[in-house]
C-alpha cells in the first residue's frame, strides 16, 4: 500500500522564491521546551514544493537561499488539482546524488537533465512523527533521538488511519542544533 501525504494548503512552489523571505529560524530553544517548538510548522510557514521532474541544478540553487532547508517533492494527482508529497530533497541528497556543483554548460548534457525524483528520499523512507505525539516530548528528547538514530529530518504529520495524512511540519537536525541552548550540540 502506498503511503500518501497531502500537501499543506500553505505550500509554495519553488519557482517564485525570488520574493521568498524566510521565517526567523534564530529563536532559541532550551532542552526543557516542548518538542513542538522545534517544528517548522507548515501552518505558519508553508513547505516549498517542487515537482518530481524539477531539475537538480535548479533545486540546488533553491536550497542555497536563506531559510530554505528542504524541498518537498510532489506529484499531481490525476484529474485533480491536489498534489501529494512523494519525497524530500535536501542538500545532502543533492550532494550524494551527484547534483551539479556549478551552472551546467552545454557540454554537461545528461547531468543537466537529471531530476529531483532520482535523488529524493521517498516518503516511505522518511522518519515520521504524529504532531500529537510531540506533546509529551521535550526538545531534549528530540535532540537525543537525532543523536541516537543519525536521522537528519523528522517529518511531522497530522492525521489518523493507514495513510500519513497531512504534512504538518518538519524538524531539521541541523536547525535544531543551531537553535538549541544550554546543552551539548547534536553531533
Amino acid at each position: 500500500m502506498e503511503r500518501t501525504l497531502q500537501t499543506s494548503a500553505r505550500a509554495r512552489a519553488a519557482n517564485p522564491l525570488r520574493q521568498y523571505s524566510p521565517h526567523d529560524d534564530s529563536s532559541e530553544l532550551y532542552p526543557d521546551d516542548p518538542a513542538y517548538r522545534a517544528v517548522t510548522d507548515f501552518q505558519h510557514d508553508g513547505p516549498i514544493t517542487v515537482p518530481a521532474s524539477y531539475p537538480l541544478d535548479a533545486a540546488q540553487g533553491d536550497l542555497r537561499r536563506p531559510g530554505v532547508h528542504a524541498l518537498f517533492v510532489t506529484r499531481e494527482e490525476p484529474g485533480g488539482s491536489e498534489a501529494r508529497f512523494i519525497g524530500l530533497v535536501t542538500r545532502h541528497e543533492l550532494q550524494a546524488g551527484g547534483a551539479p556543483q556549478a551552472e551546467p554548460s552545454p557540454a554537461a548534457g545528461a547531468a543537466a537533465q537529471r531530476r529531483v525524483a532520482e535523488v529524493m528520499t521517498p516518503v516511505e523512507a522518511l522518519a515520521v512523527a504524529r504532531y500529537a505525539s510531540l506533546r509529551g516530548m521535550t526538545v531534549q528528547d528530540v535532540s537525543e533521538m537525532f543523536e541516537e538514530t543519525g536521522l537528519a529530518h523528522l517529518l511531522v504529520v497530522d492525521g489518523d488511519g493507514g495513510d500519513l495524512g497531512i504534512a504538518r511540519g518538519l524538524i531539521s537536525r541541523a536547525l535544531l542544533a543551531l537553535r538549541l541552548r544550554g546543552s551539548s550540540p547534536i553531533r
